[in-house]
């Protein structure tokens, strides 16, 4: 989840719609994907401009930040951080 959220944040949609759609397949009953990561990564897909930043930085990130969780844990901000 985490590679396909990064494609979708760094404008590779065409790639991360592609690995939805066989998440979507390959794991239909899982909860987690479902009702968590699939809505954050379609919304990343949707928020991604379709003219790319000139800029490579676009701001500045601290240690604390919550979007940055520790691999693997579950119930982080990954929605909130992505809406703002």
């Amino acid at each position: 989840m985490f590679a396909t959220l990064t494609l979708a944040r760094v404008g590779e949609t065409a790639r991360a719609k592609a690995i939805v759609e066989e998440l979507q397949k390959s794991y239909p009953s899982q909860t987690v994907l479902k009702v968590y990561w699939l809505p954050t990564i379609k919304a990343a897909i949707e928020l991604m401009p379709t003219i790319p930043p000139k800029s490579g930085v676009s701001g500045s990130c601290c240690s604390y930040e919550l979007g940055k969780p520790p691999q693997f844990q579950l119930g982080t901000l990954y929605p909130v951080y992505i809406a703002a």
